[in-house]
C-alpha cells in the first residue's frame, strides 16, 4: 500500500522590518499559514508588532489540526541615540557661529553626522544665524537634532579698563 506524504509545514515566521533597531522602532512578525495561532507573548492574532527585546515564536495548527511550533526570532532594541548641542552665536553678521553635537547611547560608540548644510562632522563652523538640523546615526539607531544659532550684534566702542602691575591703586 503506497503512503502519501504531504508537503512539509512551513515553520518560518515572516519578518517585516529589521529585528535590530533603536528605541521607538518596531518590527512586524507574522505566523506561518495556519489557524489557532498563539504567540509566546499571549497574542492570538496572525501577526504581532514588536517594540521590545526578546525571542518571539508561536504555536499554530494546520488544516488537519496538527499543532506546530514556529521558528524563534530574536528582536534586539537598543537605547535611543541622545544628543547634546553646544552652539555659539554668530556676531555682527560675520558668519562666525559654530555648533558641536555630542552623541551617546544607541548600539555603538561610533556615530555618523549629516548636517543640512552637507557637512558630515560632529562640529561645524562658519555659520550664520538660523536653524540647522543634524542627523546622527550609529548604523542601527538614529535621531535628528535641531540646532539654533542666534545672531547677535556687538556694539563698537571704547572700553575703559585699568591694570595695575605690582602696585596697589
Amino acid at each position: 500500500m503506497p503512503v502519501t506524504v504531504g508537503s512539509p509545514v512551513e515553520l518560518a515566521l515572516t519578518v517585516n522590518g529589521n529585528t535590530e533597531f533603536g528605541e521607538g522602532g518596531e518590527v512586524n512578525l507574522s505566523a506561518p499559514a495556519g489557524k489557532n495561532v498563539l504567540w509566546n507573548n499571549g497574542s492570538t492574532s496572525n501577526s504581532i508588532t514588536v517594540a521590545a527585546s526578546g525571542s518571539y515564536f508561536c504555536s499554530f495548527q494546520d488544516a488537519n489540526g496538527n499543532t506546530y511550533i514556529s521558528e524563534s526570532i530574536s528582536v534586539v532594541v537598543h537605547p535611543a541615540v541622545v544628543t547634546e548641542i553646544i552652539a555659539n552665536a554668530e556676531t555682527n553678521g560675520l558668519n562666525n557661529g559654530n555648533a558641536l553635537v555630542l552623541a551617546s547611547g544607541g548600539s555603538a560608540y561610533s556615530y555618523n553626522y549629516v548636517w543640512n548644510t552637507g557637512a558630515n562632522t560632529a562640529g561645524i563652523t562658519s555659520l550664520s544665524g538660523g536653524t540647522y538640523t543634524v542627523d546622527v546615526t550609529d548604523g542601527t539607531c538614529n535621531t535628528t537634532a535641531i540646532v539654533e544659532i542666534p545672531s547677535i550684534s556687538i556694539s563698537e566702542g571704547v572700553f575703559a579698563a585699568e591694570y595695575f602691575w605690582n602696585s596697589d591703586p
